[in-house]
């Protein structure tokens, strides 16, 4: 970054803390050790026990010994949400777990499908078919991907690019 961007950047916000009379921010620079950040956050992310028996699995990593037992849900988010950490698909997975007598044999709707975890799951626990949408085509993709994936393809899981208005044909 050019000294005359820096200094860009400083005056305005000096001129805002003095109006509040505020301390005058202090700026410096360093260098950022080069990193492929669309690849680094992988190291970090773990198979994911969810429930009683389903495991979020990171598609590069193998099934830890200790967690044979679970059903594995191999996943990449690629670019889409969705890496079964947040607690809203978490929720999502683990009702499904606890319903799976509802969810055998069901027709399962996944609307926002991100990486397409909760119908992952559902096919995972038994549902007959999965109709998703996403109005994110990264998600669209990433979910087409897990899918088959995870053994299953157009004849149980359907993706769509766009809102629910999408899915009505494929009901």
């Amino acid at each position: 970054m050019a000294e005359g961007q820096i200094r860009a950047l400083v005056a305005p916000l000096t001129t805002l803390a003095a109006v509040f009379q505020a301390p005058t921010p202090r700026f410096s620079l360093t260098v950022q050790c080069r990193e492929a950040w669309s690849s680094s956050w992988k190291h970090h992310w773990r198979p994911d026990p969810v429930g009683n028996t389903l495991l979020v699995l990171p598609r590069w990593l193998d099934c830890p010994p200790g967690q044979a037992h679970r059903r594995p849900l191999c996943m990449d988010p690629g670019r889409a949400f969705g890496t079964g950490e947040h607690p809203s698909t978490r929720l999502c997975m683990e009702a499904l777990e606890c319903h799976q007598g509802v969810v055998k044999d069901a027709l399962v709707v996944d609307l926002g499908c991100g990486s397409g975890i909760p119908g992952i799951t559902a096919l995972a626990l038994g549902a007959s078919r999965v109709v998703a949408a996403d109005g994110d085509a990264m998600a669209v993709s990433a979910t087409w991907e897990n899918g088959d994936r995870n053994g299953h393809g157009p004849e149980r899981l359907q993706v769509v690019h766009g809102s629910s208005q999408e899915l009505i044909p494929c009901g």
